[in-house]
């Protein structure tokens, strides 16, 4: 199962700033976050958008008129794990005073489904990739939009595109509810709006150019039986692999797991944002968070 965040800077923030922000400030306190790592999060991977050296005529779906920049994907092992994740005590200590994002998103849940890969490796080896968020006409069920989304759109997509996609991955909606982020930074997300998420991996800018702009008219109206194309958007990204315990790095071991490390030490002696002068009896045992 994936959890899926889009959303832009704060407003006022410009895009330096928010990724410095999340590419340095957050990542440093997801690795230093031990519920994160505790087996909930599997692989987390942050997207941020290209926004020049292409038009939105050259995608089948263009860019959000709400001007979304990131996207991340958290790989979590089930449902369970999502919410745990992200209501862990030390999650929200941590995590919910460092708002960099702004408080509109897109927040959704899916599983995942590799159509084609053709090189397995490349996962966090360059290129950009398309990530289009694609909602279902009204009445169309989520088990019918599925079968038709992989036995329909996916095959039309890749013999369109003649074996210029390297990668090829559909994330259909997995249904929940949204009261589970009552209260955490997600509640103004727009849980359950798409039925899926795909991703298509490209070389490079003019490769996805030149498919997206050969295919586009045929899959807009291979879309168009199940999808309400209008209220679709895409996003063109750059891909960093943040960390990965999956396959042949499911060995590796977060340091702030294992008691006694620097990373672990530095928790136990951390307290809460509004409790660093609170005064305790010398000697007292430290408590993270206090």
């Amino acid at each position: 199962m994936k959890f899926w965040i889009t959303t832009r800077p704060r407003p006022g923030m410009d895009r330096e700033q928010f990724d410095y922000e999340w590419g340095i400030i957050h990542t440093s306190m997801m690795v230093t976050t031990p519920s994160v790592l505790n087996g909930s999060f599997r692989r987390y991977t942050q997207h941020r958008s290209v926004l020049e050296g292409f038009t939105d005529a050259d995608l089948v779906f263009p860019r959000s008129a709400e001007g979304w920049y990131s996207c991340a994907d958290h790989l979590c092992g089930s449902y369970e794990d999502v919410v745990e994740a992200v209501t862990a005590q030390d999650y929200r200590r941590r995590m919910f005073p460092h708002r960099f994002s702004d408080k509109a998103m897109v927040v959704e849940l899916t599983a995942t489904d590799v159509l084609h890969d053709e090189t397995p490796t490349r996962l966090d080896a360059g290129g950009v990739k398309v990530v289009n968020h694609v909602k279902a006409k009204d009445g169309v069920g989520l088990p019918e939009f599925t079968e038709w989304w992989r036995s329909v759109y996916g095959p039309a997509l890749l013999d369109a595109a003649g074996g210029r996609i390297h990668r090829y991955v559909q994330n259909p909606s997995v249904p929940g509810d949204p009261e589970f982020f009552k209260g955490s930074l997600f509640e103004l997300g727009n849980t359950g709006t798409y039925a899926g998420i795909d991703e298509l991996y490209f070389d490079d800018l003019d490769e996805m150019a030149a498919v997206t702009r050969a295919t586009s008219d045929r899959m807009r109206e291979v879309a168009g039986e199940m999808l309400e194309v209008d209220d679709c958007f895409g996003l063109v990204l750059v891909e960093r692999v943040v960390f990965d315990f999956t396959g042949d790095r499911a060995h590796l071991a977060p340091a702030v797991r294992t008691e006694g490390s620097v990373e672990w030490q530095m928790v136990q002696s951390e307290r809460g944002w509004d409790s660093w002068n609170a005064i305790r009896p010398v000697g007292s045992a430290k408590v993270a968070g206090e």
